[in-house]
């Protein structure tokens, strides 16, 4: 009798482990899916905000170079980053006074 039970049962068996071991790898495909889709956030903002210090930077130098000081040499630098870098200053999204505060750390 069990054997018979064993025989008729087998083909669901066999179903619902095929079904639950295909659940288990679709929740981990998607736990992969979610850490990968953080780490390259992570290091494409960390791209943006180095990309955006080197504008910065440039944006200064250049300003210095050309005899500019203070105030207008650090609006040139934030002039300088905003046309060197737009895709960056769009997906950090600082304010000018933050723009600002960072080229006068550069000082």
């Amino acid at each position: 009798m069990l054997e018979t039970f064993l025989q008729a049962a087998a083909p669901h068996i066999t179903e619902v482990l095929v079904a639950v071991t295909l659940g288990v790898l679709v929740k981990a495909g998607m736990a992969v899916e979610r850490l990968l889709d953080r780490w390259l956030n992570v290091k494409l903002e960390q791209k943006d905000k180095d990309v955006l210090h080197s504008a910065l930077e440039t944006g200064l130098r250049a300003a210095l170079r050309s005899g500019f000081t203070g105030d207008t040499a650090i609006a040139m630098a934030v002039k300088h980053a905003k046309a060197s870098v737009p895709d960056a200053l769009g997906r950090l999204g600082p304010t000018d006074a933050v723009l600002r505060t960072l080229v006068q750390s550069k000082f």
